[in-house]
């Protein structure tokens, strides 16, 4: 049996008796020589869950696109309205969002992808075309949020358990306009399930 096998089996005896769901983060030779130090993080499960409502103001359609996917131990939910209105802003919102996802998915962190996307559109957008970009990307083990936002309208948290609503504010520009993307952040905590965000493009919805 080797140090590998012994270290599953410790965590899965400890993993039973507390009756909890254990994962190995981290595993460091100790200072007495032959002895291992081996960390281990509880692993909470939780179910998310989102809808999705549009409202197309004109014939033409509307020039918003939405994505939802898993990056790692993330869950994220993404919005990005295209200028103006119809298909061609439907293709640059639509195009955004997967940029981003293909990027994430390279190991990249959100505040670096997004200086990638906006530097690309800019390369891209030749007849002066942007994006917003209004993402919350909630750590699945602790539920803590962080919102990005570029050009984005205000978000909402609501919570029935605390039973209140905290808005997210922003004040930042679209992606794709200048060269030096100023993304708005924010974390906000959570501390049990439960809640729900909500995030839109328009300021009247």
């Amino acid at each position: 049996i080797n140090n590998h096998q012994v270290i599953y089996k410790i965590k899965d005896i400890i993993s039973r008796e507390l009756n909890i769901n254990l994962e190995i983060k981290e595993v460091n030779e100790f200072s007495v020589e032959g002895f291992l130090k081996i960390e281990l993080i509880e692993v909470r499960e939780y179910k998310f869950s989102y809808g999705v409502y549009q409202i197309n103001c004109s014939e033409e359609g509307n020039g918003d696109s939405y994505l939802v996917f898993e990056n790692n131990n993330y869950m994220l939910y993404c919005l990005s309205d295209g200028m103006g209105v119809g298909k061609l802003a439907k293709e640059e919102s639509s195009f955004t969002l997967k940029l981003l996802k293909s990027i994430l998915e390279t190991g990249m962190d959100l505040r670096n992808s997004i200086m990638l996307i906006n530097s690309l559109l800019k390369v891209k957008n030749r007849f002066d075309m942007y994006a917003t970009l209004d993402l919350v990307s909630i750590n699945k083990r602790n539920l803590k949020s962080h919102f990005f936002k570029n050009g984005a309208v205000h978000s909402y948290i609501f919570s029935n358990i605390e039973n209140k609503m905290i808005e997210v504010n922003t004040s930042s520009l679209p992606i794709g306009i200048v060269d030096s993307v100023n993304s708005f952040d924010s974390y906000f905590a959570t501390k049990n399930a439960g809640k729900k965000s909500a995030i839109k493009t328009e300021k009247n919805l």
